[in-house]
């Protein structure tokens, strides 16, 4: 295969110089270029006119060029290894994250608030604009104050701790949700005006929460115990007893027809008709109710089962109040109903049959006195008889025992 001519070389010359040329090959060299076999000493490619021999500038920007592409390597692998760190300390983190929730949320159902609150405090160091926790710190402030009872000491620092969560979560919110932080926020002055912390502005809350939604069972809820609170001095006013007792039953009977926390409404509906002062036409309504939940089958939580228990004891109590309140459910009510639905309320109390314990003497008690209500006299004053011999000496029904026989006795004096 002949050799390439040499640009600009005389075709003469090259061909005499190609006959009589004897060089070895050690004496060539391949062009920097073009990587045709050239004279060993050339300074310049006869083929591709390439310089051989490279300036000390040349090599400089050469060896520049060389480190700017491994210093462009060296940083991507930087930034490529810092952001596969920071997407894996990330996900480690959210991963923790889900960790603290879950473990909060089984802290709250065993009833553990605090530690659970702890959890979540955890939590929103970690992050404290995660939404998730966020929630779940909203969620479970609002279920820690539903849980405190007013008077319990330390009810005012538990809710003025939780206060500022309620607060602040209630613009990030919407809808029902933002709704029931509202309702709660009114709970929580409610629980703080019972306890005796002051006097606090409740109504705007309640308002807002329904306003935001009209069927709103915690508002609702909320709305009918602070009617009847003894608390509510400035909402009260100029609102007669009847008109107010009205309202309480209107709100709660909306709360129950949402379906939502229907143990915790009643809770809610008994303890302030339980515990409301007004006249005796009004605390009527608890037996009411009492004839309801028994119709019903609907037995309440076993604080509540127990304070409607207790409301019976009106019939023992020989004060003016309880006496016109008793004369009241005897005259206005069926005291077969009202027997019917106490007897309920004790079915699975086994102290009942047990003599010795005010439990037993209640319920012989009052069954015999709603009896003798229901026109039974002569079974009535049997089982007064038979309460009598097993009564403890210093029994608070002695004297209620007594008093009820000479009813019976001056109505039936044979």
């Amino acid at each position: 295969m002949a050799k390439r001519s040499p640009k600009n070389c005389n075709p003469t010359a090259w061909e005499n110089s190609t006959m009589t040329d004897t060089r070895e090959v050690k004496d060539e060299k391949p062009c920097r270029g073009c990587r045709e076999m050239i004279h060993g000493q050339a300074l310049v490619c006869p083929f591709c006119r390439t310089p051989q021999k490279i300036s000390t500038t040349a090599a400089a920007l050469n060896v520049l060029k060389w480190l700017g592409g491994i210093t462009a390597l060296v940083s991507l692998v930087l930034a490529t290894s810092q952001v596969y760190y920071l997407f894996s300390g990330y996900r480690e983190k959210q991963a923790l994250l889900e960790e603290l929730v879950a473990a909060a949320q089984i802290q709250s159902d065993s009833g553990d608030y605090e530690q659970a609150l702890s959890l979540l405090e955890e939590a929103r160091t970690l992050d404290p604009v995660n939404r998730k926790a966020r929630k779940a710190r909203v969620d479970l402030a609002m279920e820690y104050i539903r849980t405190r009872p007013y008077w319990h000491k330390r009810t005012p620092d538990t809710v003025k701790r939780l206060l500022p969560d309620l607060v602040r979560s209630v613009s990030a919110f919407s809808g029902q949700k933002s709704s029931d932080i509202n309702a709660h926020i009114a709970w929580a002055y409610i629980l703080l005006a019972e306890s005796g912390a002051g006097k606090f502005s409740v109504d705007p809350y309640l308002e807002k929460a329904l306003d935001l939604d009209p069927e709103n069972m915690f508002a609702h809820a909320f709305k009918g115990y602070w009617n009847l609170s003894a608390s509510n001095g400035t909402g009260n006013k100029g609102v007669d007893e009847g008109a107010r007792i009205r309202q309480s039953l209107s709100h709660f009977n909306q709360a129950l027809k949402t379906g939502r926390e229907r143990d915790f409404v009643r809770k809610l509906e008994i303890r302030s008709l339980a515990e409301f002062s007004g006249p005796p036409e009004q605390r009527l309504e608890l037996f009411r109710l009492v004839i309801s939940l028994h119709r019903e089958g609907e037995m309440p939580d076993k604080a509540s089962r127990y304070k409607l228990i207790e409301f019976f004891d009106c019939f023992m109590y020989d004060h003016d109040s309880a006496a016109v309140l008793s004369n009241l459910a005897l005259s206005r009510l069926d005291p077969r109903q009202l027997l019917a639905a106490f007897q309920w309320l004790y079915q699975k109390d086994p102290d009942i049959h047990i003599p010795g314990n005010v439990d037993f003497e209640r319920y012989h008690f009052v069954s015999a006195v709603l009896t003798r209500g229901a026109g039974d006299q002569t079974l009535a004053l049997a089982l007064f008889r038979q309460l009598f011999q097993k009564l403890r000496g210093s029994s608070m029904y002695r004297d209620a025992l007594f008093r009820e026989v000479k009813i019976i006795t001056r109505q039936n004096p044979d």
